[in-house]
Parts: C-alpha cells; structure tokens; sequence
C-alpha cells in the first residue's frame, strides 16, 4: 500500500497489519497513539492502491477515504474507475457512495 500521508503514520500499517495477536491497545501504546487512531490507519491499510494514491495525493480526503477503505476491494475498484478525483469529494459523498453499493454489491 501506498503510504498514508495527511498528517497520518505510514510507518504503523506493518505492525497494525502484521501483529494480529497483539491487541490495539497494545499497538498503540507501543507507538504512542490513541487506539481510535491505530484504528483509523487500520481501515485505511484496506484501501486499494490507486485510491490510496488519491489520498496520498490529497485528491480525496481521509475522511472520504476511509468510507472507501471499508468497502470490498470490486467496489473500490468499481469507484476508482468510474469516478475522477473532483468527484469523490466529501466524506457525506463516500458515504451515500458507501451505502448504495453495498445495496447494490452485496456479493462483492
């Protein structure tokens, strides 16, 4: 995965993502952050590569992209491919975008 930027820890995915039998409580007393925050870059690592990018990029925010991050990969790659950056613009977006394709891609 491409390294989370705005202001996030691109350095903590291996560890959230590689040490499952420790809990996040632990992970992030071991890296000096808040557990709400080990979780958000948890769900972040879920992105699919260019949608990562887009992020990294700042074309979509992070708050738009974790809405994505907690979509199956088809779906996400469904939107990167049908969306340019200007439209995936609010989180409000992500999540309508969210909900209706979870409705629509439940096998996915």
């Amino acid at each position: 995965m491409a390294g989370i930027k705005q202001g996030t820890r691109s350095d903590l995915l291996p560890e959230v993502k590689s040490e499952p039998e420790r809990t996040l409580d632990e992970i992030a007393e071991s890296v000096d952050l808040s557990p709400a925050k080990v979780s958000v870059y948890n769900t972040l690592a879920d992105l699919i590569p260019p949608l990562s990018v887009l992020m990294d990029k700042g074309q979509i925010p992070q708050s738009a992209a974790l809405q994505l991050a907690q979509l199956p990969a088809e779906a996400q790659s469904m939107i990167a491919a049908s969306f340019t950056a200007q439209q995936l613009a609010s989180a409000a977006d992500m999540k309508a975008l969210k909900d209706g394709l979870a409705t629509r891609c439940r096998k996915c």
